[in-house]
């Protein structure tokens, strides 16, 4: 049986400038950081596309693992990319 892995992605919305749209950053430890352009999708769709824009660059995706949404006090969103069924899958 192979060690899950768990990681934390946080999500941070950035308001337009004069030279750049309105963006939503993904980072995670180790990682550099991804930016995409927000589309008006909504928040939490666009914060959830900008997380699973990091995981298919890094290529992490699994098909037995999943997202867990969660905010923080500074208004970032953190996802936890989980194995399914906890620690034991």
């Amino acid at each position: 049986m192979r060690t899950p892995i768990f990681k934390a992605i946080v999500t941070r919305w950035h308001g337009c400038t004069q030279t750049r749209p309105a963006r939503v950053s993904a980072s995670a430890e180790g990682v550099k950081r991804l930016y995409i352009t927000y589309e008006f999708i909504g928040a939490a769709a666009a914060h959830r596309q900008a997380a699973e824009a990091l995981i298919a660059r890094q290529k992490w995706a699994e098909d037995d693992y999943y997202l867990i949404e969660a905010s923080l006090p500074d208004n970032a969103t953190v996802w936890v990319w989980a194995p399914k069924g906890g620690e034991n899958a």
